[in-house]
């Protein structure tokens, strides 16, 4: 009966990991977390905001997300989203010249 027991228990299938797309991830840096906040305080985004008016191949980004990268809980990201963040925020006018409308 146990040679039986053994048997089936190596039947059992071992579920797979989601797969990923090789380099799509990539590992979130001090430094990169630094870039981050830095670009966050100095434009004071509102992250709420600026993630409903994402495209939808960006959908996934949510505040929590963003947060996640700033506070190191999160240790990877996408790669695209990343960049696409990070593109935006640089762009953004500092949050104390406004936007020079008088």
């Amino acid at each position: 009966m146990s040679a039986e027991t053994d048997e089936k228990s190596k039947k059992i299938p071992i579920p797979k990991r989601r797969q990923r797309l090789p380099g799509r991830h990539i590992v979130v840096s001090d430094e990169m977390r630094a870039q981050l906040d830095s670009e966050l305080t100095r434009s004071q985004a509102n992250i709420a905001l600026m993630a409903r008016a994402f495209p939808p191949e960006f959908a996934k980004v949510t505040p929590t997300r963003i947060s996640n990268w700033r506070t190191g809980r999160a240790k990877s990201a996408d790669g695209r989203e990343w960049h696409y963040v990070m593109e935006l925020l640089s762009r953004l006018p500092d949050a104390n010249t406004g936007l020079g409308i008088k």
